[in-house]
């Protein structure tokens, strides 16, 4: 394989682990199909997302929470307008 296809493997590569393989996306909102909680996905890192729960209305604070987390008990539903 000639230097430029490999640089550019290796870019594509590295694009894919860091945004393809995330389950959800930037501005997806999830639910918990057991407990009901809402979280808004406001960053998608390589193994974290950024989130901000809802309560009372509101959207919290923005936190880091891993990826794992997030795995086949959520479900991507509309985003609730804050009050």
């Amino acid at each position: 394989m000639s230097k430029p296809l490999r640089s550019f493997s290796t870019i594509l590569i590295f694009l894919a682990l860091v945004t393809g393989c995330a389950k959800f996306r930037h501005g997806d909102c999830i639910q918990n199909v057991k407990d009901g909680y809402i979280w808004r996905i406001t960053a998608v890192h390589f193994k974290t997302y950024t989130v901000q729960g809802w309560s009372n209305g509101k959207w919290g604070l923005p936190v880091d929470e891993s990826a794992a987390l997030f795995d086949s008990r959520y479900v991507k539903i509309s985003c609730p307008f804050s009050t």
